[in-house]
């Protein structure tokens, strides 16, 4: 490890990275148990900060062992100090542990960070179909609020999209808002995977109303299935 070493330092010295997502260190099921392993085992792998203090990777460990009260940490120190490359390599650090998700990039994107060029893709295609301003001001927020994955609305979209030939700004909209307040992704999927009638579909996002459909009946001479309303 050319130009790293390690150090033992007061916790309250280290510096929480401006582009690490905060929602990575809520309380939640894993950093429970990463808490409960860091008290059992202690801190088996160092935190990697840079040149300056600033934590480059280690943000759930670190809030694992504020929360447990220790005092002095095991680092070790990169000799960077330069922004771009500590952000470089949080990124790079992440995605070796997989431990950035979808939703987290999505607000790194909003917060003017660099994210992998397979999410950039499908953030920047849900701009395209819903335009920018309502995607910063509506959409992302929503998605980032409820934890989702922007990857699953771009994929969904695009599914509704190739299959109803329907598109336009205002409507992507509409169909955004159906999938996030009226019907989950994964249905709207299942339904066009059994085929569902494009004419249904579209009538049931035009009228906001769940998709009611007996698959397991086929009409064998159109090839689609019977559309089963619930009275």
């Amino acid at each position: 490890m050319s130009g790293m070493k390690h150090r033992v330092i007061e916790a309250s010295k280290i510096k929480k990275l401006p582009t690490q997502p905060p929602m990575r260190c809520e309380d939640n099921t894993k950093l429970r148990k990463l808490t409960e392993n860091i008290a059992k085992n202690g801190l088996l792998n160092p935190l990697l900060i840079a040149s300056d203090d600033v934590l480059i990777d280690g943000h759930r460990r670190l809030c694992a062992l504020e929360s447990l009260g220790v005092k002095k940490v095991d680092v070790i120190q990169h000799n960077s100090n330069s922004a771009e490359l500590k952000d470089t390599y949080f990124v790079a650090a992440a995605k070796d542990t997989m431990q950035i998700n979808s939703n987290q990039y999505l607000w790194r994107y909003m917060n003017n960070a660099s994210i992998p060029n397979h999410i950039l893709s499908r953030i920047k295609l849900l701009e395209d179909w819903m335009g920018k301003d309502y995607c910063t001001n509506t959409a992302f927020p929503l998605i980032l609020g409820r934890k989702h994955s922007p990857s699953t609305y771009q994929f969904i979209m695009g599914m509704y999209r190739a299959v109803t030939e329907i598109s336009g700004v205002v409507k992507m909209r509409k169909f955004f808002q159906y999938c996030f307040n009226v019907e989950t992704p994964f249905n709207i999927k299942a339904a066009i995977s059994k085929e569902i009638n494009p004419e249904y579909l579209i009538e049931c996002v035009t009228k906001m109303q769940p998709i009611q459909v007996n698959f397991s009946t086929i009409n064998e001479e159109a090839g689609q299935p019977v559309n089963s309303f619930n009275s």
